[in-house]
């Protein structure tokens, strides 16, 4: 499974200039007299409205090339600051937040997306604190300790300056765009990331860094943690988790993006028959309105290998990983992607060359069943007992879909270095199932399997 959210292409039009704006660091921005403008604007670009008091903050700090397009509804969100619930709106560039407990007129705050997207970096040389410069073109912040100096600083001047962007929170660096790839000079504020382009023409070379489309990407994305010792595991949907040999006790919690209801979530454990299963065991009171936990209990001889599916109504992809239970055994990286057809093939050769061929037999669609291959699972390991290694090399991909399946044929050549030191080669076709697939849906939002 890989997320399904779609990225918002960035726009980077050349920089208009605004007023100075007056204002204190919080960036408190008056709101707009009634009656001159309509008080909502549809921008069919990313089919997002802002409506009141978020769009005249738009309006009136700068528009398009400061914060540029809306890309979320208004939504509630905890604060970073002080945990406490808010009314926000994303753009590209931006965080709109309603502060009610303000006065009239003040209550929408600008986020501070550079220090959240700089979070963790302090001990990095540009983040670090520098003394007072003796070039008087340079301005200082004693504030942070850093400095701001030619176009940078021409630009923050005329753009909104402190209201609009916060004090600079680091020097000028080279650092490689998440955006494009491509290498920028940059500086980080409390509330932007300036990038100059020199590919541009002068006077539009400056441009701000898409923090809220970088942000709110991260922050919409399912999170699966899984506790276990000695670190905690991070994964994301379709993903594996390696735990230490010999765990018998797991919590796993989803962090969703938004409130869930913990009642409309089901747990569903596919695994090897025969030995002690694992099980869903209790994990406590529920952490956060965003968060689903619960427990998996196993004991000594339950299978190294499980899938978990959680299921969260009829109109939704069930949410699918893995959990292996290290072996101990050396071998190659663990290896394990659901995303594609090539990526599957390859994730099932890791497994049978780190041994772990429980998770092997699982990629199967209907292992074990009268006249499928494979046969059971015992025949299954048997067959790979000499089998040192597998390389394979994949061929072009080939596709064929109906009522509701999805099937893609996976060409390989197969070299299986025996335990002898000989070497065995086949060639032929994987058969990759993919089930249930919406109309019109092109991203595999299921498990595929052989």
């Amino acid at each position: 499974m890989r997320d399904r959210y779609t990225a918002i292409a960035p726009y980077s039009p050349p920089l208009a200039l605004l007023a100075l704006l007056a204002g204190a660091l919080l960036a408190l921005l008056p709101a707009r007299p009634g009656g001159a403008q309509s008080n909502d604007q549809f921008f069919p670009e990313t089919g997002h409205t802002v409506s009141g008091a978020f769009l005249d903050t738009w309006r009136r700090g700068g528009g398009l090339p400061i914060f540029g397009y809306p890309i979320s509804d208004v939504r509630t969100q905890q604060d970073p600051a002080t945990g406490r619930e808010l009314q926000v709106q994303w753009f590209e560039r931006a965080r709109f937040e309603l502060h009610p407990e303000l006065p009239a007129g003040s209550q929408v705050l600008l986020g501070r997306l550079g220090s959240e997207v700089t979070q963790g970096r302090e001990g990095e040389p540009p983040f670090q604190p520098v003394g007072a410069p003796a070039d008087p073109g340079i301005e200082y912040f004693p504030q942070t300790g850093h400095t701001l100096g030619r176009g940078f600083l021409s630009f923050w001047r005329q753009n909104g300056g402190l209201p609009i962007f916060g004090y600079p929170i680091s020097e000028e660096f080279q650092e490689v765009s998440p955006t494009d790839g491509r290498t920028y000079t940059v500086q980080y504020f409390e509330r932007a990331r300036f990038e100059y382009h020199p590919e541009l023409p002068p006077g539009s070379q400056v441009l701000l860094g898409l923090l809220g489309t970088q942000l709110l990407g991260e922050q919409d994305r399912l999170r699966i943690e899984i506790a276990a010792a000695p670190d905690p595991i991070a994964i994301e949907p379709g993903q594996t988790a390696l735990v230490p040999r010999d765990t018998t006790g797991l919590t796993v919690s989803l962090r969703f993006p938004q409130p869930v209801d913990p009642g409309a979530l089901q747990v569903q454990l596919r695994q090897l028959s025969g030995p002690p299963p694992w099980q869903l065991a209790p994990a406590g009171p529920q952490p956060g309105r965003n968060v689903f936990q619960f427990g998996l209990a196993g004991a000594a001889g339950s299978p190294d290998y499980l899938q978990v599916q959680v299921t969260r109504g009829p109109d939704q992809p069930p949410i699918v990983f893995g959990v292996q239970v290290a072996s101990g055994l050396s071998g190659p990286p663990l290896v394990a992607n659901w995303s594609d057809p090539v990526a599957l093939v390859n994730s099932y050769y890791n497994a049978i060359n780190r041994r772990e061929y429980q998770r092997a037999y699982s990629y199967w669609e209907q292992p074990g069943r009268p006249g499928a291959v494979p046969a059971s699972y015992q025949e299954f390991a048997a067959g790979y007992r000499d089998t040192a290694s597998v390389a394979i090399t994949t061929g072009t991909v080939t596709s064929d879909a109906g009522a509701g399946s999805v099937y893609y044929g996976v060409p390989v050549v197969i070299a299986a270095t025996q335990s002898d030191g000989s070497v065995q080669r086949f060639y032929g076709c994987y058969a990759v199932h993919r089930v249930n697939v919406p109309v019109g849906d092109s991203a595999p939002p299921y498990p595929l399997q052989l």
